[in-house]
């Protein structure tokens, strides 16, 4: 265990954290401002710019670069929400720079929590947690065997929550780790996994149908537009059903007021010829 946690890696931890929470939850809390609210990772970008400054605060950095690399990173994170209108840009901006800011990272458990959470948990309204802790756990089990943090995140990545036994998929990875010699991956391997990130929930909680996935039909409409639609149709029905009604009862009148005024015409023709006979 003495390898996988550093000499002085809680008193690192601690001091930078100290030094740069403060300054990680402004950027959050300016992220919620700013983000459009277009996308699921624009509405979790306060939730992004957290854990890329958890993978941040455990990095060995020089004394020169102490105070200022967390903030600098974190900074960057703001740029695509102003620089870029199109929703695909800019997710694809936010997996360039979550690329970057996990290659620059340390090979530790707190850096593969952080890839599996930015991985599996956006969006949130699609999380099922206790699922997911399931996951997280298998993964970070993933990591203590492997020692890679590359390894650990997809194992995760590639785990699907539905039927329950997949959520066992970690552990036995980790026990198959376990028995195999240490892996040695680049850190440029958890930027090659980490660019297209944006567009990972859907294939980490759906996987492998995400695979099986064909396009809809091109008749195929969502509901509410159908509902819409049909909606509409049958406002227009009911004022052409309104408007026959209309006519019909209009109809009705005329024929009644011709009758009645025929009855009342006929009678006083009568009244007239009983007059003219009595003189």
């Amino acid at each position: 265990m003495k390898d996988l946690i550093p000499t002085g890696f809680g008193n690192r931890v601690v001091t930078r954290l100290r030094a740069n929470a403060v300054f990680a939850v402004i950027t959050a809390i300016a992220a919620y401002f700013v983000s459009p609210n277009t996308t699921p990772i624009d509405r979790a970008l306060p939730f992004v710019v957290l854990v890329l400054a958890g993978c941040l605060f455990t990095t060995e950095r020089t004394e020169r670069t102490e105070n200022v690399f967390v903030p600098s990173v974190l900074s960057v994170v703001m740029l695509p929400p102003i620089l870029f209108t199109d929703d695909h840009t800019r997710l694809l901006a936010y997996g360039v720079i979550a690329a970057i800011t996990f290659a620059l990272a340390e090979n530790n458990v707190v850096v593969a929590i952080c890839g599996v959470a930015l991985l599996r948990w956006i969006p949130f309204s699609d999380v099922i947690i206790w699922r997911e802790l399931i996951v997280l756990a298998g993964a970070v089990l993933v990591f203590l065997a492997s020692r890679s943090v590359v390894v650990a995140i997809a194992v995760a990545l590639f785990t699907p929550i539905f039927p329950a036994r997949a959520m066992l998929f970690p552990f036995l990875a980790g026990a198959i780790f376990a028995l195999l010699p240490r892996i040695r991956i680049p850190a440029v391997a958890a930027a090659a996994l980490l660019v297209m990130w944006p567009w990972s929930g859907i294939v980490a909680r759906a996987f492998p149908a995400f695979l099986r996935a064909e396009p809809p039909p091109a008749n195929n409409r969502p509901v509410w537009v159908a509902l819409g639609r049909r909606g509409k149709r049958g406002a227009v029905a009911q004022r052409n059903a309104d408007g026959n009604r209309g006519r019909d009862a209009n109809s009705n009148r005329r024929h009644l007021r011709f009758r009645v005024h025929a009855a009342r015409a006929l009678l006083s023709l009568a009244h007239l010829r009983a007059a003219a006979s009595d003189r």
